[in-house]
């Protein structure tokens, strides 16, 4: 438990810096870089993302699952090594292909868009290589390491997105060039690590289980991917890529609470299936009581940032001053997300909670690009944020079905239904003026509904913590 939460603390230290910095420069670069020009990054991203999940299928997530299955490092070695030279073949064909195709469908655009393009591929299969190392470092729960290299290549990133932007006129390119310098310096990272990792492979007996699971996982990446992305092609092919600036701007603030989630989800994933791994008899009861804190925090975080959404939105430029009401929506539609995410390990754990899940996520990618297209052309951008709101929700209800039908989890309702109706009281703060004492106002009853959901939580542990103050007194 001690290991859970000091990696959880090192996790979501260095990404809240990181990200931090990250938020402080995205005044500049929205006065900087036009709705268009971000639109056109945006969709850039998006479908490079989609192309990276077909080609590699996921592949290096399998590090993280079936580490805990070697018995000693020559084992691990061999798992690592598979994959990696998965990687290599898959890398070299498929985006082989994708990089022809892209120049004939982008043969009447302009060069600048293809040249980018080009860029965003290169940069993808460095930072393929480097996600084998930061899932074996994760599976190691190392956290140490791997947040000493995440604030590293963050920074690094943040100064190069600056110089770039600030210096070279094609503002797509600069984005993207940004981004090409530190996947290479990525990129090195892996070949340090891989001398002492890569082994010739003995056989490839297990390629097939790995392959079978990494594409069992596919259906459920694709489906984030189009929650998460493809609203944005459906709006710049609707409303113009001005209106997908505005989304990707809105979108950058209704993620934030997946910072902490993201950052807690890796140490939490793999101490769970380390734990899992003994058996039910022996874990059952820790489960739980991890995966009511997991929830705990979400709800917590989530309505935290939309109290405060409306004075983040302000430190930008008028341009992008309507991206707030996207923001509120997206953050809601995280909530539903981390909840999922409390009870996702369970069913990552074993393959066919896994096939489970996908055929749901299916159904919600197909809902998703039809009530976008509804949703969109009738309401805006708003629209989409609604619809990825709504399919989170409906993944939310049956990845908890399947947790619990899988491994028994028990969940104390009377004290979630309490925690969301006190949260719903505090998130009416939302109303108030953005003004500094509307924003003091706001601290204050933050400071309060803090102190009310972790009495509900840790009630005793409170009682303990106030005898041994009032006895040092």
């Amino acid at each position: 438990m001690k290991k859970l939460l000091g990696n959880s603390i090192v996790f979501t230290i260095s990404n809240v810096l990181l990200q931090a910095i990250t938020f402080l420069l995205l005044p500049l670069y929205s006065n900087i870089i036009s709705t268009s020009e971000y639109g056109i990054i945006s969709n850039i991203n998006t479908i490079i993302m989609l192309c990276n999940y077909i080609v590699t299928l996921c592949i290096d997530c399998v590090i993280t699952r079936y580490y805990f299955d070697c018995v000693n490092e020559e084992e691990v070695k061999q798992l690592f090594s598979k994959i990696s030279y998965f990687m290599t073949i898959v890398s070299i064909l498929g985006y082989g292909l994708i990089l022809v195709s892209a120049g004939f469908f982008c043969r009447n655009l302009d060069k600048s868009i293809y040249i980018a393009f080009v860029m965003a591929v290169i940069s993808r299969v460095f930072d393929n290589y480097y996600a084998l190392i930061h899932e074996y470092l994760v599976a190691r729960q190392d956290g140490k390491t791997v947040s000493v290299i995440t604030v590293l290549f963050g920074t690094l990133n943040l100064l190069s997105t600056y110089v770039c932007v600030m210096t070279i006129s094609n503002k797509v390119i600069a984005y993207v060039l940004s981004f090409l310098i530190v996947s290479i310096i990525r990129g090195i990272v892996y070949v340090l690590y891989a001398r002492k990792l890569l082994v010739p492979v003995k056989n490839f007996s297990k390629m097939g289980t790995y392959v079978h699971y990494s594409s069992s996982l596919l259906p459920i990446l694709l489906s984030y991917w189009v929650l998460n992305t493809s609203d944005r092609l459906i709006i710049t092919a609707i409303s113009g890529t001005s209106a997908a600036g505005i989304y990707s701007m809105g979108s950058n603030f209704g993620h934030i609470v997946c910072i902490f989630i993201d950052s807690v989800n890796k140490a939490y994933k793999p101490y769970v299936f380390s734990l899992m791994n003994n058996g039910w008899e022996k874990t059952h009861e820790i489960i739980d009581k991890l995966s009511g804190i997991f929830v705990l925090m979400v709800t917590v975080l989530s309505s935290g940032v939309i109290v405060f959404i409306p004075s983040l939105i302000s430190l930008l430029s008028k341009d992008y001053a309507d991206s707030k009401y996207t923001a509120i929506i997206l953050t809601c539609a995280m909530f539903f997300y981390g909840i999922m995410r409390a009870y996702d390990s369970v069913c990552s754990y074993y393959l066919k909670g896994v096939s489970r899940k996908a055929k749901v996520t299916w159904f919600c990618t197909f809902l998703n690009i039809a009530l976008n297209i509804i949703f969109v052309h009738f309401i805006g951008v708003e629209g989409a944020a609604l619809t990825t709101m709504f399919c989170y929700a409906i993944m939310c209800i049956y990845v908890h079905v399947i947790a619990s039908s899988m491994w028994r989890l028990t969940t104390d309702r009377k004290k979630e239904i309490i925690l969301y109706i006190i949260s719903m009281i505090y998130i009416g703060s939302i109303l108030l003026p953005v003004t500094w004492k509307g924003m003091a106002i706001k601290i204050m009853e933050s400071l309060i509904y803090i102190f009310i959901v972790l009495s509900l939580y840790f009630k005793k542990e409170l009682k303990i913590l106030f005898r041994k103050m009032i006895n040092r007194k």
